[in-house]
């Protein structure tokens, strides 16, 4: 009778070897490998090159590139030899992928990058129909948004969490797929917050952070959509010595549902075809307010009167004026300084 030997280790010049386990990871086909490494941090994705041959070209196909130096604030001054690093790192790694498509470009750094070669590593992504973009990079001078991300057949959300300077934007179509845009801006210029908002004809959910200079000239910010839904809009001021309060919001979006003001110098807003909102967020924060007319923040308030929904948080500028929308569902969050 023959005996079976498929459980029982072979035995070679006095030694048992062990059966070696089969490495069923590594079998996997390579569309399988790179969504694995997808949930590994980018520089766990990259090292994993060493482990085999096998191994050894499967990061090169991984859809999300997120950068992020993960090092705290002045690492430049105190080890240079470690930023040097990390732009190297972004140099082979944006050299090394070779999808036709990624769906992430993330740079996140809190010390500096090479300027010289940032509007390549954004022009790789777009080459590559990048669906979203997220920057958050130190500048202590603004750099010029390349021109090509305007024009991105792809490109769905951009985030950008740094100020940038703005091209002006074309006559036709701009961001001409992007549906989220996230952005910060200084020293706003009429040439683009004038048309920029006005220009992407698929957007549903728009971010807008301004920082507004003592001699910055008056702005006018016309955000004109029929597809956006989400608005959230911050204004922020340098310092009220010397402030002009000549700046100006026009918002007509009918399809608007949500919108969120946080404005500390109450700019005059004029806001038009409000018959979708479901909640209105006003926080109006003003001290010096015999300076600014009051109508102002009742004008505001009366764009969004249709609102189901309207909280309030401010100072005595909207506690004066509360008592005339009784008739409002309205949530009052009054902060006492």
């Amino acid at each position: 009778m023959r005996r079976s030997t498929g459980s029982v280790p072979r035995i070679r010049r006095g030694r048992v070897l062990k059966k070696v386990p089969e490495d069923r990871i590594s079998a996997l086909p390579d569309s399988v490998l790179s969504n694995i490494l997808t949930f590994l941090p980018l520089e766990d994705a990259v090292a994993t090159s060493s482990l085999s041959q096998r191994w050894r070209h499967a990061w090169t196909s991984v859809r999300n590139l997120c950068f992020d130096d993960g090092g705290p604030m002045g690492a430049a001054a105190d080890n240079p030899d470690l930023v040097d690093e990390f732009n190297n790192f972004i140099e082979s790694v944006m050299a090394g992928t070779d999808p036709v498509s990624i769906h992430t470009f993330s740079l996140r750094s809190v010390n500096a990058i090479r300027r010289d070669r940032f509007p390549l590593w954004v022009s790789q992504a777009i080459m590559r129909n990048v669906r979203e973009m997220e920057i958050d990079i130190i500048q202590y001078t603004p750099m010029q948004l390349p021109a090509y991300v305007y024009s991105s057949m792809t490109l769905e959300v951009l985030r950008l969490h740094t100020a940038f300077r703005f091209a002006d934007p074309p006559d036709g179509v701009c961001f001409p797929q992007l549906k989220i845009l996230q952005i910060y801006i200084t020293h706003p210029e009429n040439r683009v917050t004038e048309k920029l908002f006005c220009s992407c004809p698929s957007l549903t959910e728009l971010s807008l952070t301004v920082l507004i200079q003592p001699d910055d000239p008056p702005a006018n910010f016309i955000i004109q959509s029929t597809t956006l839904n989400t608005l959230t809009f911050v204004v922020l001021f340098a310092s009220l010595r010397g402030m002009s309060y000549h700046h100006r919001a026009v918002i007509m979006a009918p399809n608007l549902q949500l919108i969120r003001i946080v404005d500390n110098m109450l700019m005059e807003y004029e806001v038009h075809e409000m018959q979708s909102i479901q909640q209105a967020t006003l926080d109006l924060q003003h001290w010096e307010s015999d300076t600014v007319d009051p109508q102002r923040a009742r004008n505001l308030i009366e764009g969004v009167a249709k609102t189901a929904r309207l909280i309030l948080s401010g100072g005595v500028l909207l506690v004066r004026i509360i008592i005339l929308y009784q008739h409002l569902n309205i949530h009052l969050q009054h902060r006492v300084i």
